[in-house]
């Protein structure tokens, strides 16, 4: 005989957020069943890759530059090859616009937001956007990419500048992080 679930369970299940709790812990399971798989062997542009290592890094909340030029590394993830392959990248943060006490802004172009995967100080891919909200919404942001890598020690970086415009000068645009990733196969 089943056993009714428990009030716990019931609330978790009906919960909106329940298709994403259930699609990470699918997620997290195929990944330990494919890690535990032998051979480890990934095709990709014809090439076998037999050696695969996995990279994770981080950031707390950090303001950037708001001069359009100069660009504020957010993270980054050193690592080394000893011979030819690729390197999957992918990244995931939020900016937030924080304006003094007595700001008002409907619909205004407060600025814009660059940001770049670096790998070894050559960009993969860049993202660029405008701003119009401050202190309560933040924007979310994801990049990914694939780049081929030769042997040696390589660097991928998240690097990400703002340009306030004129009237918003006083703003503070800060960019927290949700995790980057760098998946190295070889």
């Amino acid at each position: 005989m089943q056993q009714p679930p428990n009030r716990f369970t019931l609330r978790l299940l009906t919960r909106a957020n329940s298709r994403i709790i259930l699609g990470l812990a699918a997620l997290v399971l195929t990944a330990l069943l494919m890690y535990g798989s032998n051979p480890r062997s990934i095709q990709a542009a014809g090439t076998g890759f037999t050696q695969t290592q996995a990279y994770s890094s981080n950031f707390t909340m950090k303001n950037l530059s708001t001069d359009g030029t100069t660009q504020t590394t957010l993270t980054k993830i050193p690592f080394t090859v000893p011979s030819k392959g690729k390197v999957d990248v992918t990244a995931i943060f939020t900016v937030n616009i924080l304006a003094p006490t007595g700001s008002s802004c409907l619909a205004c172009q407060m600025g814009t937001l660059s940001c770049s995967l670096m790998l070894d100080g050559a960009p993969l891919i860049s993202l660029n956007d405008m701003m119009h909200s401050f202190n309560l919404a933040s924007q979310e942001y994801a990049m990914t990419t694939t780049s081929p890598v030769i042997a040696g020690t390589h660097t991928v970086a998240l690097l990400c500048t703002g340009l306030l415009n004129p009237d918003y000068v006083t703003f503070t645009m800060q960019a927290t992080g949700r995790g980057m990733s760098a998946i190295v196969l070889f």
